[in-house]
């Protein structure tokens, strides 16, 4: 905004000297008498009197208008705080023009909302919060529905595309929820703090650990989640290390995949933590031979 200001005032002060000041001098020059007096000076001096204030009027009014051009194009752009900070998905990226996304742990290619297809749910965010689109598709998706003139209801359909067995997947109600977006949230902050600390795409055994030191995320997740009176998973957080007991199992260490999801090393399996936008969270759900199960949190 700055830049292109600074650069009309500089370019019509340029244009001032060269059309005006200048020939101004000449005209001064001419009139001096051989002792240096001016002749006429009242009639010289008030020229460019004239001339200034008329280019500080364009300069003003100019000014006046990129800023009213600012306030218009940064009302499009500004998030409405009423729409309701919802999701279907628990994980979202955008990779090769494609929208990757996460659903009841499987992971798929979004193709359609509600019978509206991503492709134009992408260009209507692009054209509205150019480069911050994706963050706004993945965090304020009701938003960018609202902006193209459709309500989503508490649930959507969805129509999506399994990466694995390319086979599509027609789903009638899918639940919009605030943990859904919550994952979203904090899988893109672990996610860009990973890049930050890794320019490759995949990470050391050592910077997986430094991932885990985050102290605050990993008092929400601590606590006991029961799948069955005999099947408890006790969550605890030991100097750093997520640890994980299981009812007559031993403790085991988990890893983050990202902020809600940790992987087991020594078993195919991975826990999904739900959390709400704060406070410690309300369950858990184990992923292991295809399955999932669901464990409630209950009393320590």
């Amino acid at each position: 905004f700055i830049v292109p200001i600074s650069g009309f005032i500089y370019w019509m002060n340029q244009k001032a000297v060269q059309n005006e000041l200048l020939p101004l001098r000449r005209e001064l020059t001419d009139a001096m008498d051989a002792d240096g007096q001016i002749i006429d000076a009242e009639t010289s001096l008030h020229q460019p009197i004239v001339f200034r204030r008329r280019y500080a009027v364009v300069a003003i009014g100019s000014f006046l208008a990129v800023c009213l051009l600012g306030i218009y194009l940064l009302g499009h752009a500004i998030v409405d705080p009423n729409a309701p900070k919802v999701s279907p998905f628990t994980e979202m990226r955008f990779e090769s023009g494609q929208v990757l996304v996460a659903f009841q742990g499987d992971q798929y290619q979004w193709l359609e909302l509600d019978g509206i297809k991503v492709d134009d749910i992408t260009s209507a965010a692009k054209r509205r919060f150019w480069g911050r689109w994706q963050k706004r598709v993945s965090e304020d998706l009701v938003d960018v529905l609202w902006g193209m003139g459709h309500r989503p209801n508490e649930t959507v359909s969805l129509r999506l595309l399994n990466i694995k067995t390319n086979e599509e997947r027609f789903v009638e109600e899918a639940a919009m929820t605030k943990e859904n977006r919550s994952d979203i949230y904090w899988n893109r902050i672990l996610t860009e703090r990973e890049t930050a600390n890794q320019p490759s795409n995949e990470l050391r055994d050592d910077q997986v650990r430094e991932l885990a030191i985050d102290g605050k995320l990993r008092a929400r997740l601590e606590g006991r989640y029961q799948i069955f009176p005999d099947f408890v998973f006790d969550v605890r957080d030991r100097d750093g290390h997520l640890m994980i007991g299981i009812t007559n199992q031993r403790t085991q260490e988990v890893f983050p995949d990202s902020a809600t999801r940790w992987s087991y090393r020594s078993v195919d399996a991975m826990l999904e933590f739900k959390l709400g936008p704060d406070g410690p969270a309300k369950r858990l759900i184990l992923h292991q031979n295809d399955m999932q199960q669901s464990a409630a949190r209950i009393g320590d």
